[in-house]
């Protein structure tokens, strides 16, 4: 006995000392936002409370929650260089784009690199989701997702961190993180996992919030706009009905405040959208979209990201939870925290009167065109969802929006032809009963049997873990719904003048265009700007008379080139975003239409 309890005894202090050499190590970082230059910021770290090795990597995540594609934020580090106690360079080694050895490391105190903002990256099939990126304008505006500025060691994201972020004064941090305010520059925050640094985004800007309150929880709206023509209030009656309508079907899906960041910029390719966080999202949109498209665009993307605390954000499986930063793994679930988000967002605006039936419908026969482009139909949701990583499926990861919503709707109606259930309420008691605690991936599917008291063979099984064709008219004539052979194609329509704001410059106090390869209304000659609209002008009001056009078709200008002066009236060129659509029909106007009667079921 007395043998056994010192082995139970030294077992305990061996544990005990484990969680103490793992959980006490503790990674002080600083961020520099003071000194940004050129769209570059300085991270140092202080490294006297890790334990260190011979040598030890340091790792950036190849893609986080919400991606579904690698993208490698390491790839915007430069400059990365590593210290010992008496401040002399180790010998590091970049193995990857994502990897960084430091060998010697047993003597490491401190690491520096320079980090260059990912929303100037090049678009192509590896550019980052601005949403999820980073952000830096000097003085003016700063976007963070902390997994793009800071990393972890080895494999081991379970270690501390404490974040000094070193601000320009006249910029205020709004974020869901907590943190603690040192002085009028320097900010403080704290997080025990890498899980937990990646939880929420900080932007930094002069201040734009209004609030509102609904089901007793706050709500924050906070907007950043370039061009200064849009602000928070301007939005507020459109961002609270959403989130009301929202809180209608599922009472409040946060516990805590929850903040709307918009973030209005000069993009013109399609790198913009949402991105979900636990308390919060960010929506990036361009400043250049008609005030009536932006309505639809801002509840579309407000419903589906503030749904997102639904699933993924609190009912996810395991393999969500405890996510694969290295990009080796993923869950099979994604046609779920999509496809049924993206589908409940467009039926609960429909359902609440926010949109017309016609923009419903457009936006179902957008969706059935873009299903049949990604000619994925070989393939499961569920293996498409497992797969998407690989390059050989990447190019599918856009049809859990597409497949993954028409899926999700074909759902809804079987469910309410066969059950008691509709999808809406089936969510809502599988939601209550089993968020927030992580279940196996085959769980879900079980959830759907016990809640519906529907076999999964009957639907599930066919059309989402197999492959077997959605057929949709099959189940749209269900509801007095017809998909015509007919397309047809609905544009959104973006007005400028030049297209980089980079091409304006101030040369001997003059104004100039410096012309290059991009489309912009002086066809490229570079020209010395003289006024706009009969006003003198300066670098500032210049670069925002001429990329920000929104609803502006003209500008008188006064310009000289070659020696020449010109003044005339200038149009706007136009980008015309195409998009082709199926006419989705309601077969039916009277009091009986089963379609009304469907949509309104909750």
């Amino acid at each position: 006995m007395k043998s056994l309890t010192v082995g139970i005894l030294l077992t305990f202090f061996i544990t005990f000392l484990f969680h103490q050499n793992i959980f006490c190590q503790e990674i002080e970082a600083k961020i520099d936002l003071k000194n940004c230059i050129n769209d570059r910021i300085l991270i140092s770290l202080n490294l006297t409370h890790l334990n260190k090795s011979d040598s030890i990597t340091y790792r950036f995540p190849k893609t986080i929650p919400g991606l579904y594609t690698i993208v490698d934020f390491g790839k915007f580090i430069d400059e990365f260089n590593a210290y010992d106690n008496s401040g002399n360079l180790l010998k590091t080694n970049r193995n990857s784009k994502n990897e960084f050895v430091i060998y010697n490391s047993y003597n490491l105190t401190k690491i520096e690199y320079l980090l260059n903002d990912t929303w100037d990256e090049a678009l192509s099939d590896e550019s980052i989701f601005y949403p999820s990126g980073t952000r830096f304008e000097e003085n003016n505006f700063f976007l963070l997702n902390l997994y793009a500025l800071i990393g972890y060691f080895d494999d081991n994201v379970q270690l501390k961190y404490k974040i000094s972020i070193n601000k320009p004064q006249n910029l205020e941090i709004i974020s869901a993180n907590k943190f603690t305010k040192i002085n009028d520059s320097t900010n403080v925050f704290k997080f025990n996992l890498f899980s937990e640094l990646a939880e929420e985004p900080i932007l930094l800007s002069q201040p734009d919030t209004i609030s509102f309150t609904s089901n007793n929880n706050k709500y924050i709206i906070n907007t950043y706009s370039e061009n200064l023509q849009l602000n928070s209030a301007f939005l507020l009656d459109t961002i609270k009905s959403v989130i009301e309508a929202v809180n209608n079907q599922f009472n409040n899906l946060v516990d805590s405040t929850y903040y709307i960041n918009l973030v209005y910029d000069n993009w013109l390719d399609n790198r913009g959208g949402g991105m979900e966080h636990k308390n919060s999202c960010v929506i990036v949109l361009s400043n250049r979209i008609r005030v009536d498209h932006l309505y639809f665009i801002i509840k579309e993307k407000v419903a589906h990201e503030y749904l997102h605390c639904i699933t993924p954000l609190n009912l996810h499986s395991i393999a969500t939870k405890n996510f694969d930063y290295s990009g080796k793994t993923n869950t099979k679930l994604l046609w779920f925290y999509e496809g049924v988000t993206e589908y409940l967002s467009m039926k609960i605006l429909l359902s609440q009167k926010l949109i017309s039936t016609n923009k419903f419908l457009r936006e179902i026969g957008c969706n059935i065109y873009d299903n049949e482009k990604m000619n994925d139909k070989n393939y499961s949701l569920e293996t498409v969802s497992k797969e998407v990583l690989n390059k050989l499926y990447n190019d599918f990861f856009m049809n859990f929006y597409y497949r993954g919503c028409l899926t999700a709707f074909a759902y809804d109606i079987w469910l309410q032809k066969e059950t008691k259930h509709n999808l809406t309420a089936l969510i809502r008691d599988i939601y209550k009963d089993n968020n927030r605690v992580a279940f196996h991936e085959d769980s879900l599917y079980y959830f759907f049997e016990k809640y519906s008291g529907a076999k999964n063979d009957e639907f599930i099984d066919l059309y989402i873990r197999d492959s077997k064709e959605l057929t949709l008219n099959h189940f749209f004539n269900k509801i007095d719904l017809f998909i015509t052979d007919s397309l047809k194609q609905t544009f959104v329509v973006l007005r400028y003048f030049i297209t980089n704001k980079s091409n304006i410059k101030e040369i001997n106090n003059n104004i100039y265009f410096i012309s290059d390869s991009t489309k912009n209304i002086f066809e490229n000659e570079t020209a010395k700007i003289i006024e706009i609209n009969n006003n003198s002008i300066n670098l500032n009001n210049a670069i925002q008379s001429l990329m920000y056009a929104n609803n502006v078709k003209f500008l008188n200008m006064t310009y000289e080139v070659n020696n020449k002066i010109i003044q005339k009236d200038i149009k706007t060129l136009v980008k015309a975003n195409g998009k082709n659509y199926y006419i989705v029909l309601n077969t039916y106007k009277s009091d009986n239409n089963k379609f009304f009667k469907f949509i309104n079921s909750n």
